[in-house]
Parts: structure tokens; sequence; C-alpha cells
């Protein structure tokens, strides 16, 4: 397997088969396809994989299994990407070339957790409070009829309030 350099974290999103690996020397994310490389079926594994750039040092990230999403935190930018795994994905890597939407977190976010039934999106930090976020404000429009257009802007998540979720 053959992506950035790096290689820090990995994600799985066992629903499309897909694993995502933060390469914390380059600023990309790898985006492997767990179909042709695998245990199982190695024939795919030497073929480079799609990449998808980030922000500096990348190092924790989590996947929505509900929305298609990766979130992934970066330390040096106090950011976290989302990467929208409909459009970025070993198939379809042409999207991979799209800058992800990013959101502010705090200083040196180093892990992400994603709560799926919430749409919530947890980010540590080093001796800080974790941010805590409504993943709805960067989906996909309308993605699984989770958010709603209002006005032309994302609202919070169906049943989700917005009360402590940045957004």
């Amino acid at each position: 397997m053959r992506g950035g350099s790096g290689p820090a974290f990995a994600a799985e999103n066992y629903r499309m088969h897909t694993l995502y690996v933060a390469n914390s020397g380059d600023g990309t994310v790898s985006v492997v396809n767990l179909a042709a490389c695998s245990a199982l079926n190695v024939s795919g594994c030497e073929r480079k994989s799609p990449v998808i750039g980030v922000g500096h040092i990348p190092l924790g990230l989590a996947v929505d299994q509900a929305t298609n999403t990766m979130d992934v935190a970066n330390a040096l930018d106090n950011t976290v990407s989302v990467i929208n795994g409909a459009t970025c994905d070993p198939s379809g890597a042409s999207g991979c070339g799209q800058k992800p939407a990013t959101a502010a977190v705090g200083a040196f976010g180093d892990a992400v957790a994603v709560d799926p039934v919430t749409n919530t999106v947890f980010v540590t930090h080093r001796s800080q409070q974790p941010t805590v976020m409504n993943s709805c404000a960067w989906l996909p429009p309308c993605a699984r009829g989770r958010c709603r257009r209002r006005n032309g802007k994302l609202t919070p998540c169906v049943g989700l309030s917005s009360r402590g979720a940045g957004r």
C-alpha cells in the first residue's frame, strides 16, 4: 500500500470498505480500497492510493458511518478537516483533489471521536477541555436526511439541540 508520507493513524469506514490513513509527514490522508487491499486480497496493495490534502500534522481521525464523512484533527493548524467520503473514495478519486471543509478547534487537536447518533464530533487537545461540535455544520446538504436547509443555511441535525455544539 502506497500513499502519503509519515502514516500516523488509521480509521476504517466498514460500510464503504475504505481505510483512511493520516499522513503527518505531508499533511495528507490516504484513501485505501480495502476490497483490493486486505489480508484476504493483496492484489491492489501495490497501487498508489489517492490522497487528499488536509492541514499540518494530521493525527487523529474518526469515521461517521451514517454520513460517510471522515473528521481529521490537524494538530498544528488547530483545525479539523472534514472529508466527504461520497466524493473522495478509492474508486472516484477525482473528488480527493477538492479542499475539504475545516472547522476551528482548540490548540493541538490530536484525537477525534464521532457519535453518529447525535452527529457530535469530539476533539481532544493537549491540556484543554475537548471541543464538542455539531457535524451537521459541514455535512453535504441534507446528507442522509440528517440536516435541513433553512434560509440557505444548514441547521442542526433533526432532533439535536445546537446548545453546546460549535458550528
